[in-house]
């Protein structure tokens, strides 16, 4: 009987080790509410809590949470902000001379794309 519950232990552990080590950053998980693995801290975070560790990491969020763009002129390559709409945030980042979902330029999840206002922030 004790080798059947090691057994089973042992197994379970596995299973849960080997999910935990084939999410990679910026991966949805299944439940609800939404999750996403932020592989620097080896932690679910909530999508925004996601986003403001990617800003953290990269140099903050130069232009902040706001609700419009700052002028062309005064961005800089890879400035980062949250957009803020009435259907909610998007992280936005400055790449290649223009304003992208930061999803777009890093493809951590299609997701993403869903989530808060970044399907409307082009609108």
């Amino acid at each position: 009987m004790s080798y059947l519950i090691c057994g089973l232990t042992l197994a379970i552990s596995t299973v849960s080790y080997g999910e935990q080590t084939a999410l990679r950053n910026g991966q949805f998980s299944a439940v609800e509410p939404a999750k996403v693995w932020h592989q620097a801290s080896k932690m679910s975070l909530s999508p925004e809590h996601f986003w403001l560790a990617y800003a953290e990491q990269n140099g903050g969020l130069v232009w902040g949470q706001r609700s419009d763009y700052p002028d062309y002129d005064k961005v800089k390559e890879h400035d980062l902000m949250i957009i803020v709409l009435p259907s909610g945030k998007c992280l936005m980042e400055f790449y290649h001379e223009r304003w992208r979902r930061a999803n777009d330029v890093w493809r951590w999840d299609e997701k993403f794309n869903d989530y808060g206002s970044c399907p409307d922030v082009f609108k």
